[in-house]
């Protein structure tokens, strides 16, 4: 099982980080760059809508500020995201401010809608967790943790095996069994 404890921030940028996008950029700046050590190569990160970066921030020099009304960052398909059935992390710092519906934090969509790992905001409320195996349909999802709106939130997604960890804050709020499925493999653009 993956450590419980809480995210030690002096970690994470290794060879086996492959995607990296630190807001570490002055007020208003509207470049995103991928900072990763371990990506197989640099990915182009295109910003959608009017996403720049704000003074409002948890660490560093500013923070990603999405507006909710068009705004996303999006990069092409790669093999670094093609989890299949390895181990694997996802994780972030949001600060969602209000919304009531269905809202995307992490996707890769198919054209049919369905993604290998979607990890969302349910009606403002609860985190929430899908991935498909087929492409057709949904597999194995949930709810999990409670949105704090206004505050930060650091979610982190680990997939160790055969389980999917779930965390908030350093805490795991839920597992998912996903015993011999294999995530399946997108090549839509991953989106923020």
């Amino acid at each position: 099982m993956p450590p419980t404890a809480k995210y030690d921030l002096g970690l994470g940028n290794d060879a086996n980080t492959v995607l990296l996008l630190q807001s570490d950029k002055t007020s208003n700046s509207t470049s995103f760059t991928d900072n990763s050590f371990g990506a197989s190569t640099g990915h182009v990160v295109t910003a959608n809508g009017d996403i720049k970066h704000s003074v409002s921030h948890k660490f560093g020099k500013s923070a990603m500020y999405f507006d909710g009304t068009g705004d996303c960052l999006t990069l092409p398909d790669s093999d670094d995201w093609d989890f299949g059935s390895e181990d694997f992390t996802i994780d972030f710092w949001v600060n969602y401010i209000s919304g009531t519906e269905h809202q995307a934090l992490v996707t890769q969509k198919l054209a049919s809608n369905y993604s290998p790992v979607q990890l969302y905001v349910m009606s403002g409320v609860d985190f929430g967790f899908h991935t498909s195996t087929t492409g057709s349909s949904w597999g194995p999802s949930t709810t999990f943790g409670t949105v704090n709106a206004g505050q930060w939130d650091h979610i982190a997604m680990v997939r160790s095996g055969n389980t999917v960890y779930l965390f908030q804050n350093g805490t795991l709020q839920e597992t998912v069994d996903v015993t011999g499925l294999t995530f399946v493999d997108s090549d839509g653009v991953l989106s923020f």
